[in-house]
């Protein structure tokens, strides 16, 4: 069955220079990650997002990404 969803997705401005290049998210990667390994979007609500950059993380300067996701349910 697919899917699809509006995900929206924080990041530091540098970072969204690099996806904007290279048209691709890198997955963050390590132990202080929420849910492992991987790229993350709050579906549905970009106040979600913007709360991620200026609450959780204290980034200066960050955007967020707005994402037309379709994927298969396993």
């Amino acid at each position: 069955m697919s899917r699809k969803f509006v995900g929206y997705h924080g990041t530091t401005k540098e970072n969204a220079d690099g996806i904007k290049t290279t048209r691709k998210f890198s997955p963050s990667r390590g132990e202080n990650e929420w849910l492992g390994d991987g790229v993350y979007f709050f579906e549905d609500d970009i106040k979600q997002a913007q709360y991620f950059c200026v609450k959780a993380r204290k980034y200066k300067n960050w955007t967020v990404f707005r994402s037309n996701i379709e994927g298969n349910l396993s």
